[in-house]
């Protein structure tokens, strides 16, 4: 401002001077936050630094004063980003929809007079919903009774399954799984509503034919993508005494069974036994035996848990010859089921009694013990045997007769012969033998077939070929003839003395022949001789 002096003379003088008037600011004026935008629902499973509001803060004071601090209240999963006066609101971490559903976010702003002052703003942040929890029954299983021959539709159990998710994520279906249970589709034993989770009967179980089954009920949510939970139903079937005991024994094939029973039986006689069966199962099961019905009922009498029909005394001479007896076969059912056999006895005269002789017992160490037939059957056994072996003896015989008349066998007349010209004619070989030398050339029949009609003799003094040979001699032959047949096999060896082999065309050819083996021989012929 500018200021003006001046005096009251005649001619008043004026001076001006400037003054200058600076205000000392105080901090009397709070921070101010201004909210530029908020996103919200957010959702649930967003990343960490996604943005969620823009801030803006404004102080009127200067200086120190002016300058502000933005801050969030701990434990939230939020944080704050600054930009000079502008500031971002973020998520420090996953939200969780159903932990909290939405978050009251309060902003603190504060400016750094003396005192500070400061000012506060609520924004809400709501959590948006995402499918993120599958369906979860109250049970993972439930067993339910069922009493046999129910009425088709009736209800038999709810299941019940809770969604953590809202809206169309806590949506639950409730359905069956198609499944095969005892070789039948479970879908024709039960169905179930959608909506409420209720399992109905389609049909009227029998204990008798299906005792227990199984189902699946799967619980699924409306979101995308679904998600689901399956729990397991187990169906058990309750008896119920729908059958009446059936009649083993005696068979039930519409004639009446006849037991007998001998007169002056001892008390107690077994007549017969009544086996019954009844198809029900625990105490529907259980049977009992009864005497509904009979003749004289002071004679007889029915073991409840056996089903035994005994005599309670000695049949009199004034009782009937025949009874009728009325078995009743009852369960423990509620209402009992009962069924009836009727069985008549009739009642024997006592047979006399044979005394033995005790002349026609056999002691146990008598010598009786064995009897005439086992006798004959020994003497007819060794009989046959003799018939057997006298046949096989004869029959050889025969065999080795017939074997040595025929042409071309080997026969005392054919071997025992010696060569005509002997020690002379057996050429080169066998000239310098002399009259007592025996002769030991081997002559063939001409009738005979031998082939080849001569052999090779390599010059080692080995065949070619081995030749197997049979020797047949009278015992009143006094040479060492053979015959000799060749069969082809080989044979190896070192000959000694040497012999002569007339062939079939009269060719003769030096053979050696081993001395042990011609040893063996002549052994052999001198046993068989002798």
């Amino acid at each position: 401002m500018y200021i003006q002096a001046m005096d009251k003379g005649p001619a008043p003088v004026a001076a001006h001077c400037k003054v200058v008037v600076e205000v000392v600011d105080v901090n009397d004026n709070v921070p101010e936050i201004v909210l530029s935008s908020l996103s919200s629902p957010v959702r649930e499973d967003a990343r960490a630094d996604t943005v969620v509001a823009l801030i803006s803060v404004t102080d009127r004071d200067s200086g120190p004063n002016k300058q502000v601090t933005l801050e969030i209240q701990p434990g939230l999963p939020f944080k704050i980003k600054s930009f000079r006066n502008y500031y971002t609101l973020v998520t420090s971490a996953f939200l969780d929809r159903e932990t909290t559903a939405a978050y009251n976010v309060t902003l603190s702003a504060t400016d750094a007079g003396n005192p500070p002052l400061s000012s506060q703003k609520t924004i809400q942040v709501d959590v948006a919903d995402v499918n993120d929890n599958p369906p979860r029954f109250e049970q993972t299983s439930y067993t339910v009774y069922v009493m046999e021959n129910n009425a088709p539709g009736a209800s038999l159990c709810t299941v019940k399954a809770q969604d953590a998710d809202v809206n169309e994520n806590a949506r639950i279906t409730y359905t069956v799984l198609n499944d095969n249970n005892h070789g039948i589709p479970v879908t024709s034993y039960v169905s179930i509503k959608a909506d409420t989770g209720v399992a109905y009967a389609l049909r009227s179980f029998d204990y008798e034919s299906l005792r227990e089954f199984h189902f699946q009920v799967k619980a699924q949510d409306g979101g995308i993508p679904p998600l689901s939970r399956v729990a397991t139903v187990y169906i058990y079937i309750m008896d119920q005494n729908d059958h009446a005991p059936e009649i083993v024994s005696p068979p039930a094939n519409g004639t009446r069974l006849t037991e007998t029973v001998q007169k002056n039986a001892e008390p107690g006689t077994l007549i017969t036994k009544v086996v019954a069966y009844d198809a029900d199962a625990g105490q529907n099961a259980w049977v009992i035996y009864l005497l509904d019905q009979a003749s004289d009922l002071d004679l007889f009498k029915v073991h409840e848990h056996t089903g035994d029909i005994r005599t309670t005394r000695r049949v009199l001479e004034d009782n009937s010859t025949s009874f009728s007896l009325t078995v009743l076969v009852r369960d423990h059912g509620e209402p009992p089921l009962s069924s009836t056999v009727t069985i008549n006895v009739a009642v024997m005269e006592v047979p006399l009694k044979v005394t033995p002789d005790p002349k026609r017992i056999i002691r146990p160490h008598s010598s009786l013990l064995f009897s005439n037939v086992t006798l004959y059957l020994i003497v007819a056994l060794s009989a046959t045997t003799f018939v057997f072996l006298v046949t096989v003896v004869v029959l050889a015989i025969v065999r080795c007769h017939a074997y040595c008349t025929q042409p071309g066998s080997c026969s005392p007349c054919c071997v025992s012969q010696k060569a005509q010209a002997e020690g002379g004619s057996g050429g080169g070989g066998g000239g310098g033998g002399g009259g007592s030398q025996p002769n030991n050339n081997v002559v063939l029949r001409r009738d005979l077939k031998v082939e080849p009609h001569y052999i090779e003799v390599r010059g080692n003094g080995s065949l070619t070929k081995t030749y197997c040979y049979k020797t047949c001699l009278t015992a009143t032959s006094g040479s060492d003839t053979f015959m000799f047949y060749n069969t082809g096999r080989p044979i190896s060896g070192t000959w000694g003395s040497e012999r002569f082999f007339t062939g079939g065309s009269g060719f003769v050819r030096r053979l050696s022949m081993p001395d042990a083996a011609l040893q063996v021989c002549r052994k052999y012929i001198s046993v068989k001789m002798s």
